[in-house]
Order: C-alpha cells, then structure tokens, then sequence
C-alpha cells in the first residue's frame, strides 16, 4: 500500500481532469486547457502539471493511440460498468484507490 500526496496545483488539475474524463477512463490534455479553473496557469503550466500527474502513475499516454493528448486514468473513472466500489471522480477518491492498488 502506497500514500500519495498532491501539491495544490496537481488537485485542481486532477479534479478538473476528473470532471471532463469521458468512457472508457480517457481524457483529452485539450479538454482542460480550456477550463476556466486553470485558464490562469498557462499551457506550460499546464503541461508540468498534467506530466507530473502521469508520472505518479494516475494518467498514463498510449503512444499507439493516433491521439496526441489523449490519455487513460489508471484509477476507474468512467468505465462501461460501473465497478462495485463505484468511479473514483474526486481527488480524495484517487487518493484512496491509490493507497489500496498500488
């Protein structure tokens, strides 16, 4: 069992993220940068943020995928069956995936 932690930067992105994930787990890098919590980071800012966040094992980049900025969450965030312990869909809930997974 692994602890993670988030600076605040990487909880507004992540939940912001979790908020515009769509089925099945995907998020676009582009869904984001448009989204009026982090309009005042920046796309560099932005980007940091978002590696940082696959880094950490939450987001991962399928380079197979003929998407540039499309990503997958590890955690299940939309999927076509809900799993028994419902989507995680809060940073909160990540952090408690994280700790019983990884």
């Amino acid at each position: 069992m692994t602890n993670i932690t988030f600076t605040e930067k990487e909880e507004l992105v992540l939940q912001v993220s979790l908020d515009n994930a769509w089925e099945p787990n995907m998020i676009s890098f582009g869904d984001i940068v448009n989204d009026e919590r982090v309009k005042d980071f920046g796309v560099e800012t932005l980007k940091g943020v978002f590696g940082s966040l696959v880094k950490k094992d939450i987001l991962y980049w399928d380079p197979n995928d003929e998407w540039d900025d499309l990503y997958a969450f590890n955690p299940p965030v939309r999927t076509d069956d809900e799993p028994e312990g419902g989507y995680v869909d809060t940073v909160e809930k990540v952090k408690q995936w994280f700790l019983e997974n990884k």
